[in-house]
């Protein structure tokens, strides 16, 4: 009777120490969103852009890139679902000739992204923001007081038909105001999609095939531009139609 009643209160004890432990909690690891890397490399006629090097375009100009300086703003990242991640304060410059060509968009919520989106030039909102700070700084030389900001820059030296000593060239692309607005957007649907990890990285990497201003829609040497320049009001859109389809993914890097 003794033995039976102290295996009782040993059954109790052990009852009783079973209930006061808890379960140990499972800690779930915070997801940490991640980083895209944009990379530019300039290209002319398949070789790297390098400064002052004479090359020749579609309509036998020959001409050399002294400067090749362009906004990408209001980038976006399009998931498999459709959901977009718009990254804040979107605006890069980007300076081939100084070799500033990468920008990161951190903070891209983790996920499979099947298109990307972006503008060349600045959007109608902050033209009328007045100049601004960082890639938007006056500093950067890019900001027409009576227009906005400049989109678009290509400076360098040409020889033509019409015009056989070698001269300089400066074609500056802006304006956002109807009927000529400049303001380009660009679209990339990509095979491979960028896949953002918890914490992790991706790189897009984009030729920028230079040659490609001067071949369509419009077929536009210089001859065509400095004939045009004074009577045309709408020579610089249809250089901007042109340089839209100078970016080409080259790959995308998970």
């Amino acid at each position: 009777m003794i033995l039976l009643r102290c295996f009782s209160i040993l059954l109790l004890c052990f009852f009783l120490s079973a209930c006061g432990k808890k379960d140990p909690e499972i800690k779930e690891e915070p997801v940490v969103p991640g980083t895209v890397t944009f990379n530019f490399k300039a290209k002319v006629n398949d070789k790297d852009l390098a400064p002052e090097t004479k090359y020749i375009n579609a309509s036998q100009d020959t001409f050399t890139v002294s400067k090749l300086t362009y906004y990408i703003s209001n980038v976006k990242l399009i998931r498999m679902d459709g959901t977009v991640y718009n990254e804040p304060q979107s605006y890069h410059l980007i300076q081939h000739i100084e070799n500033k060509t990468t920008f990161n968009l951190t903070e891209v919520p983790v996920g499979d992204y099947k298109t990307i989106a972006f503008l060349i030039g600045i959007d109608s909102v902050t033209n009328v923001s007045g100049a601004r700070t960082g890639a938007l700084d006056l500093s950067n030389d890019m900001y027409w007081q009576w227009e906005g900001y400049l989109f678009l820059k290509m400076d360098g030296t040409f020889n033509s038909n019409e015009r056989p000593e070698t001269g300089d060239y400066a074609i500056h692309v802006g304006g956002y105001k109807a009927p000529n607005p400049c303001l380009q957007t660009c679209r990339f649907d990509l095979s491979s999609p960028i896949s953002v990890k918890n914490n992790g990285s991706s790189s897009v990497f984009y030729n920028v095939q230079v040659d490609e201003m001067f071949v369509k829609p419009l077929a536009l040497g210089f001859d065509y531009y400095y004939d045009h320049i004074a009577d045309d009001p709408k020579i610089f859109q249809k250089i901007s139609e042109n340089y839209k389809d100078m970016f080409v993914i080259s790959k995308v890097q998970n």
